[in-house]
């Protein structure tokens, strides 16, 4: 298969890896999604996406590679480690300590390059940590220096007028 010439030209001068994490087709087009690292360290950012007509033609894509990317590292060396930047996740989670249980070590707690502008890459820890008491879980990047909370996104998804089939075994329907 053909790698597309705009994504090829710009991880060239980002010294950075694209990997393929996954790939779809239809009848007539692929889709092949990547994300980009530096160093073994996957870069925080939406997935590239590409899209190709049966001809191999790129028809369409989204995302984009984060240009220069080993040289807008600024701290190549966590100052905390996963099981503070756990604390930290937590205790910001704007809920008690006693409300939340973090993962295993090991099980969620990865390293990632977090952007904070086109030409500054961070470490931060990321977590996922669960509410006991509620069906919440939070995804929360800690930067790894500081300490600082990067980003925080709820994982649950409220619906206001929830309906639908449940069934306790397999769908009846094949």
């Amino acid at each position: 298969s053909r790698k597309p010439v705009m994504i090829g030209s710009k991880l060239e001068s980002s010294n950075a890896e694209l990997a393929l994490i996954r790939e779809d087709f239809t009848k007539k087009i692929k889709h092949q999604t990547f994300r980009q690292s530096v160093n073994g360290i996957e870069i925080f950012q939406p997935p590239i996406r590409v899209s190709f007509d049966s001809n191999g033609e790129i028809i369409a894509t989204s995302g984009a590679v984060f240009e220069n990317a080993s040289s807008a590292i600024e701290n190549p060396k966590a100052k905390i480690n996963a099981a503070q930047a756990q604390q930290i996740a937590v205790g910001n989670s704007g809920v008690g300590l006693n409300h939340f249980r973090v993962s295993e070590a090991g099980s969620s707690d990865r390293m990632l390059y977090f952007p904070l502008s086109q030409d500054r890459l961070i470490l931060a820890w990321e977590q996922i940590i669960w509410a006991t008491e509620t069906p919440d879980a939070y995804y929360i990047l800690v930067d790894a220096e500081r300490g600082s909370i990067l980003f925080r996104r709820n994982l649950t998804s409220y619906e206001s007028d929830p309906h639908g089939l449940v069934f306790n075994a397999e769908s009846p329907r094949p």
